[in-house]
């Protein structure tokens, strides 16, 4: 073996033989609870056994493979699980710890012969294969110790935001330095600080470079490490359902970051499921059409610049059925758009449901997933079966953004959804049923003011008007400012979820500013027919805070419900509104500054009975019981509720409840 193959098999196994150790306890401690036998430990030591076949470490491949075929009995029903299993299985995962610990030299090799010949009474007929005297574990190369100390892909993760952080600073400094330089011309004494600086800038952005390449490169692992799991599932479902499938793969040795590959991993089930479930047909079918006995599902992973792309397909029915259903409620809707609503709530391509599929959520949960790490997913065209593309960005943490303006707040765009930017004269927008729409070539694109997507207040439009083009819609913005490269954090606040939002950041200035999920502005395209459609009247919310993010996010909150909402910065700014509009409810923060929550409530009922929700963070009882004294309706701590809650408590109060 060359020893530079040598160093780095050793290498690798040192790495990975301890995240399968762990997997393989907790799956021994969930048999002893459950009985049951956890697939990611079975998988565990399957690997953990090839890994050992291929550094020449027979004692760790024996007992992996004896404990693997235990389990296996006993998940085939061959096996009961009693006190007796659990007490001789029990010390697996410590032996395994002894057996790698010597084999890095670390402790004297353990004796092996009492728990494989207690092993011996679950392997049924003919028990397991003799073990031969363990041989000398083979040489570690020092350099491999050294080079596998252990670093957990999230402690990468913060470490990869952090320098691209970094490489954000040093960008900025890139800007002060041309200002430096302006400011120099003409003054030799500053001429000398300058130069200085410059060199100082530009070594930080070659080292702010080299440590986020480098912390990314950490990230990287071949796709086949954590998508092995999909061919046994598509075994185990196909047996269930009676049919024959063969799963193909193909890029699983394309390299992509650990955590990107661990959130795609439920949409890649859930998609590979709907496959087998709905799009495979039984055998009998399937030759009755002239198809072969076994189905086939096809998984593909490529790389395109900062994108990786997987696709989904099968050579099963298709979507007609499906369509069908939709274009029989929906007549006038072009094909197109009925295959986007197929991911909506609610709508399912199986007509009789049960505990595998067929309740219409599967589909939503993946493209909510999907669009929560900036990406998109749809249906493909395919001649036959069924074709399900995933983009999702590869950069974690850095992105491109374009900001805009809407009702006096800056907001962001994700530049990757982002066709092209157009200014258009109001004259040649036209109407099209309920749609305003723009006439490009033979392409005719539905317009809607973002302002009325997220519910703020419309100003009169702007000759020309500004608009953000997207894949299937034009966004009519107040202003456009420019693009960023941004670190995109997910939001933990209350109110949550937030499916208009992938995230926020932090501006220069020190405020945040929120990114906008283009799916969301997107819609289900029957969900947006009408869109500009005078509204109904609804009822009125205000809601009052001082934090602009927590502000605006409880406005998407009661938004997203159907309510008409105003905002106000503190209490004075609310009362002062209140003077001018009427409101059906408010809900008002606690700590602001100018006139806080109380005052505003003792305000608010010395002179109406419009119902008020306070909220807080505090949950001292003396000030909840002062906020009911004063007239509050209700009364909630901002970290022991959820979205739900909260409308819960708007909706009874509107209704007199």
């Amino acid at each position: 073996m060359k020893e530079e193959l040598r160093r780095r098999l050793f290498e690798a196994f040192s790495l990975e033989s301890r995240d399968h150790l762990a997997r393989i306890r907790s799956a021994l401690q969930e048999l002893s609870t459950t009985g049951s036998v956890s697939r990611d430990g079975l998988t565990s030591l399957h690997t953990l056994k090839g890994s050992a076949r291929a550094i020449g470490l027979e004692p760790l491949e024996h007992i992996c493979h004896r404990v693997e075929g235990i389990l296996q009995r006993i998940t085939r029903g061959e096996l009961r699980v009693d006190a007796d299993v659990v007490e001789r299985l029990n010390p697996t995962p410590d032996l395994l710890e002894d057996v790698v610990a010597a084999f890095l030299g670390q402790r004297a090799q353990p004796d092996l012969m009492p728990f494989l010949t207690g092993l011996q009474a679950l392997e049924g007929e003919g028990g397991g294969p003799e073990l031969r005297p363990p041989t000398a574990s083979a040489e570690v190369p020092t350099a491999a110790l050294r080079a596998a100390a252990r670093v957990s892909a999230d402690e990468l993760r913060s470490l990869l935001e952090a320098s691209t952080r970094l490489v954000a600073e040093t960008l900025q400094l890139e800007a002060l330095t041309d200002n430096l330089r302006e400011l120099a011309r003409g003054h030799p004494e500053l001429m000398a600080w300058r130069t200085q600086f410059e060199e100082i800038s530009s070594s930080l952005q070659e080292l702010a470079n080299e440590v986020h390449q480098t912390t990314h490169q950490s990230l990287l692992a071949p796709a086949a490490d954590l998508l092995g799991f999909l061919s046994s599932n598509v075994r185990e479902l196909a047996l269930r359902e009676q049919k024959q499938v063969e799963l193909e793969v193909e890029g699983m040795d394309t390299l992509v970051e650990t955590p990107l590959l661990q959130s795609l991993a439920d949409p890649l089930m859930h998609l590979v499921r709907n496959a087998v479930r709905h799009g495979i047909e039984p055998p009998e079918q399937r030759v009755a059409q002239g198809k072969s006995k076994s189905g086939k599902i096809r998984l593909s992973l490529r790389t395109r610049p900062k994108r990786l792309v997987v696709l989904v397909e099968d050579d099963g029915r298709g979507l007609s059925s499906s369509l069908e259903r939709l274009r029989a409620a929906n007549p006038d809707v072009p094909t197109p758009d009925l295959m986007e609503h197929l991911f909506a709530p609610g709508i399912s391509t199986e007509e009789r449901p049960d505990e595998v599929a067929g309740r219409g959520m599967g589909l939503t949960a993946v493209r909510q997933r999907v669009e929560q790490l900036g990406g998109s997913v749809d249906f493909m065209h395919a001649m036959v079966g069924t074709r399900v593309r995933m983009v999702v960005p590869t950069a974690l943490a850095a992105q491109s953004v374009l900001l805009v303006r809407c009702d006096a707040q800056t907001l962001a765009i994700p530049s990757r959804s982002i066709r092209y930017l157009r200014l258009t004269r109001p004259q040649e927008l036209s109407r099209f049923g309920d749609r305003v729409v723009l006439q490009e070539g033979d392409e005719t694109i539905p317009v809607i003011s973002l302002a009325r997507r997220l519910g703020l207040a419309q100003r009169p439009g702007a000759d020309p008007l500004k608009l953000v083009l997207l894949s299937r819609l034009a966004l009519q913005v107040d202003d456009w400012t420019e693009h960023a490269e941004v670190v995109v954090r997910p939001i933990e606040l209350p109110f949550g979820p937030y499916p208009h939002l992938i995230g926020a950041f932090a501006r220069v200035t020190g405020d945040a500013c929120l990114v906008l999920n283009p799916g969301w502005l997107l819609g289900s395209p029957l969900e947006m027919a009408g869109e500009d459609v005078e509204p109904t009247p609804t009822p009125r919310v205000l809601v009052v805070d001082d934090s602009v993010t927590t502000r605006t996010l409880a406005q998407g909150v009661l938004q997203g419900a159907g309510y008409d909402v105003l905002t106000a910065n503190d209490g004075q700014e609310a009362l002062d509104l209140l003077m001018e509009q009427a409101v059906d409810l408010v809900v008002s923060d606690v700590q602001m500054p100018r006139m806080d929550g109380l005052e505003l409530v003792q305000r608010i009922k010395q002179r109406s009975n419009i119902p008020v929700i306070l909220l807080t963070s505090r949950s001292e009882p003396a000030e909840q019981q002062m906020g009911l004294d004063l007239g509050a309706d209700a009364y909630l701590v901002k970290q022991r509720f959820e979205q739900t809650e909260l409308l819960r408590i708007v909706a009874n109060l509107l209704a007199g409840a």
